[in-house]
């Protein structure tokens, strides 16, 4: 039994030495960078926005940045008309604090002096300001590259390599195809999509990606069911994301408080409001444990650690002033009039904070 034993064990580490030596032929040599990213110029995002060239034409007093929930609340032409200030959009739908900090750092903080703003106004909910991993994988991935610098540590470590473990972490420093593994899944996925999706169909893959986009375009969607959707995708119900003294450390929160704080940004935060608690006060509702248990804690902490950083906060969450009526889909608020009275509410919020 102990030479079937060691026998297996010299097969098996034959094979393992095959495998490396074959891949290695193949992809290549390991890397140093345990995270790369294409060029923009490599990347597929036919709808990207300019956020630089942005800055340099408006050059605006004040910035906000955000995702969907922010852009359905805020028109910056009447914020800014409201505040006397020029406001640039810098919203993108689907970003979470991994953009947040990518766009503050590479476009808004490295933007010329001249087309800097002085203020910076981030609109969240809940507990994204402290997942840092939210919205880094798939999809969200092309945005996450298209706004990073080619060396991104404190990203990396984070966000797109915090579930990393050990043995992981091995191969991404050794194997070669371990490196590449994303790279080749999108190509498979693009094979399977337009090679062989296509072939079935018998139609160009042009027209088989022109009928998804007719079938799930805006539009068509249900509203009923997108916030059924939003729900489910961003409920966080595990417990240790409440813990904002174990998130914090692994947060990329206070690399954006650094990094507002070295080009002299000023940083509003905006606890932007939600469908939960506007409904809550119109209709009976048992608020699942995250919400009535743990979030509560969770922002005592946050709104006293961003005190003492000397961030200033503005808290919209179960306002009485926006009603459950002003709602669209999930916590999107409707243009009329929730967008236009949500930008006065918070034109007022903003107002004396910017003149002190």
């Amino acid at each position: 039994a102990p030479h079937h034993v060691r026998d297996l064990a010299l097969t098996l580490l034959c094979a393992l030495v095959s495998a490396l030596a074959l891949s290695r032929l193949w992809a290549g040599p390991a890397r140093d960078a345990l995270v790369e990213r294409p060029p923009r110029a490599e990347l597929h995002w036919p709808a990207a926005p300019d956020l630089e060239g942005l800055l340099a034409r408006e050059r605006p007093d004040v910035a906000v940045l955000g995702n969907s929930v922010t852009a359905a609340g805020v028109d910056t032409d009447a914020l800014g008309a409201a505040l006397g200030l020029g406001v640039a959009d810098l919203t993108l739908n689907g970003s979470a604090s991994a953009l947040w900090y990518l766009i503050l750092k590479n476009v808004v903080a490295a933007a010329p002096a001249e087309a800097r703003p002085r203020v910076v106004v981030l609109g969240f909910r809940d507990v994204f300001l402290t997942e840092p991993d939210y919205r880094t994988e798939g999809r969200y991935r092309t945005f996450v590259d298209w706004f990073a610098g080619p060396d991104e540590p404190l990203l990396d470590r984070l966000a797109l390599l915090r579930g990393t473990g050990p043995l992981e972490l091995l191969a991404l420093e050794h194997w070669s195809v371990w490196q590449e593994r994303a790279g080749l899944r999108e190509e498979a996925e693009a094979l399977a999509k337009e090679g062989l999706a296509a072939r079935l169909a018998g139609r160009p893959p042009a027209d088989l990606a022109a009928a998804v986009e007719r079938v799930f375009a805006e539009e068509r969607k249900r509203p009923a069911a997108v916030t059924a959707a939003q729900t489910r995708a961003e409920a966080q119900v595990e417990r240790h994301h409440f813990d904002l003294d174990a998130q914090l450390g692994r947060s990329l929160l206070p690399g954006m408080i650094r990094i507002a704080r070295d080009a002299d940004l000023r940083l509003v935060l905006v606890r932007l409001p939600n469908r939960r608690s506007a409904e809550a006060r119109v209709r009976e509702l048992e608020f699942p444990a995250w919400a009535s248990e743990w979030l509560p804690g969770y922002m005592d902490a946050l709104m006293a650690y961003l005190e003492r950083e000397g961030v200033d906060v503005i808290d919209l969450d179960g306002d009485p002033r926006i009603p459950f009526e002003w709602y669209a889909n999930g916590d999107h608020l409707g243009p009329e009039p929730g967008r236009r009275e949500f930008t006065r509410i918070l034109a007022e919020e903003l107002a004396p904070l910017l003149r002190r």
